[in-house]
């Protein structure tokens, strides 16, 4: 039996249920009216949902396929072994790379370096990201003469990255690209030019030097050393070395020699002054405690392909997942 409450009444019955509140509980002649139960409330069936199209995401694409996909040759030659060099005593394998410009729009035209002494921006991210896919590892251009003075270990696959001059744009656009791909450079500096119109600061330098970055000498006015006078050489030699240190507060540990020149007084007169090593030219990926003095380092050109690129590094694919 449904049992109805005073106040189901109520609600049920509306205003028509007060007089019968009243007379609950007393006799009554007349009979009380009977409620008729409300119908319950049914739900409606919940519709089905309509499945909808779920877009299976493509497959995250790995660095090394987009470098290959730019340049075809270079999946062709990724696995092929580099030749190995045959290293004599006091000799380490560990190239150096040198760069004129990067990124310089008077150099440029349509996305394309218009000379061999510049690298547009996108090519110069792509063989750092080669660099670090390959598995090297870079090093100061210092690092590598403390290898073969000293004997003090490098890590695998050692490169040292470096830069002539102090233009504007190793601040502007290298210095990014470098610390963006976890990569330390050497930049060598004529003492006279930070703070020119299109030259690095010496604040710039400064911030550079905390980030990690490796400072080197480039003589004072990056003059041809075989035409000046002896004692003009020993000048630029000797005093960029005091101009870097006192200015940026480290230790200058390598020469760079403007234009490449070099006569063996010169390197008698780099050692002289203090350093430790010199930097010239050269394709050998190999240094070696007879040529300390004048290290070979090798030229990126602005009109190299990145397979162009590989072929002057000492390692290729071998030992990495790509080449399993």
């Amino acid at each position: 039996m449904r049992i109805v409450s005073a106040v189901s009444l109520v609600v049920l019955a509306g205003c028509a249920a007060w007089p019968a509140l009243g007379m609950l509980g007393a006799p009554s002649p007349t009979p009380s009216a009977t409620v008729t139960p409300t119908p319950a409330w049914t739900a409606e069936p919940t519709a089905t949902p309509i499945p909808t199209s779920t877009t299976t995401p493509e497959p995250t694409r790995t660095v090394m396929q987009t470098l290959v996909d730019g340049d075809p040759a270079l999946g062709e030659m990724l696995c092929q072994p580099a030749p190995a060099p045959t290293l004599q005593r006091g000799q380490v394998l560990a190239p150096i790379l040198l760069y004129h410009h990067v990124g310089e729009g008077a150099l440029e035209s349509g996305g394309y370096s218009t000379s061999r002494f510049n690298v547009t921006e996108a090519n110069f991210e792509a063989q750092l990201m080669l660099l670090n896919e390959l598995g090297y590892h870079t090093v100061g251009v210092s690092r590598i003469v403390a290898a073969i003075a000293r004997k003090e270990p490098l890590p695998d696959r050692p490169i040292a990255i470096s830069f002539d001059d102090g233009w504007i744009e190793q601040y502007e656009a290298i210095f990014p690209l470098l610390e963006r791909h976890g990569i330390i450079g050497t930049f060598y500096i004529p003492s006279t030019y930070p703070g020119g119109a299109q030259t690095v600061s010496w604040e710039q330098l400064a911030e550079m030097v905390r980030a990690g970055m490796e400072i080197g000498s480039h003589s004072q006015t990056h003059a041809d050393l075989r035409s000046v006078s002896e004692e003009d050489a020993w000048r630029e030699i000797r005093m960029s070395k005091v101009d870097l240190e006192k200015r940026l507060g480290i230790t200058i540990d390598t020469f760079a020699y403007p234009f490449g020149a070099y006569l063996p007084d010169l390197g008698t007169m780099v050692s002289r002054a203090g350093y430790l090593g010199g930097a010239g030219l050269g394709p050998s990926a190999v240094q070696g405690l007879g040529s300390i003095y004048y290290m070979s380092r090798i030229e990126i050109r602005g009109d190299e392909a990145l397979a162009d690129f590989l072929r002057l590094l000492p390692w290729h694919g071998e030992g990495t997942p790509y080449c399993n």
